[in-house]
């Protein structure tokens, strides 16, 4: 099962400068062109009420600060239309490749961090919380370094979970491999800590 997932994405794309005899000179930063995310992931969360099904959320806004050499983050619409490797579904499947922002959610359970599931759930049925970055970082096939956050708002039915779960995510990013045989996985971190259904 896949969880649907909103995103918020800014961005910079930096230049740095040197004095230098009075003047300065703009210099672009090096970075690898594998993604690195180089802070602790960010989860704040606001319980929000949902009208329609008269029921309260708590949504998680799941913030991570990255950087990257070549630019290659994010899709635009052509990158996830066939013959696109990253296009959704592919012969009636979902495609794992099409995702760019990959997420796990840890409950903490009698001491043990385990994959969170809702109440009742069955075993085998863990929700996916992987989400698509849109647009591209970068204009068209423009190559050059770009240092960014991108949040996720993951929304957590409070009915779907026991009283006070304790929760945290392990989250790494992809980039598109422009010019490369394959796309290029970022470190993974973890958020702090989030309590769900809080009573």
């Amino acid at each position: 099962m896949t969880k649907r997932i909103n995103q918020i994405i800014s961005y910079i794309i930096p230049l740095f400068f040197l004095p230098m005899s009075g003047c300065f000179l703009w210099e672009k930063p090096i970075f690898p062109v594998i993604p690195d995310i180089y802070e602790p992931a960010i989860a704040e969360k606001e319980v929000i009420f949902d009208s329609l099904s008269q029921t309260f959320n708590d949504v998680v806004f799941l913030t991570v600060r990255f950087r990257d050499g070549d630019g290659d983050i994010g899709f635009n619409s052509s990158d996830t239309t066939a013959p696109s490797r990253f296009q959704p579904v592919i012969n009636g499947n979902i495609n794992p490749e099409s995702f760019n922002f990959l997420v796990d959610v840890l409950e903490l359970k009698n001491g043990e961090w385990i994959p969170l599931r809702a109440i009742d759930a069955p075993l085998d049925d863990v929700i996916s919380y992987n989400g698509r970055m849109f647009p591209r970082f970068q204009e068209g096939d423009k190559v050059g370094p770009i240092e960014g956050t991108i949040t996720q708002e993951i929304p957590f039915p409070q009915l779907s979970y026991a009283p006070n779960t304790i929760i945290k995510f392990r989250v790494s990013i992809k980039d598109r491999g422009q010019g490369y045989p394959a796309p290029h996985l970022s470190n993974v971190v973890e958020s702090d800590t989030v309590i769900l259904n809080f009573r």
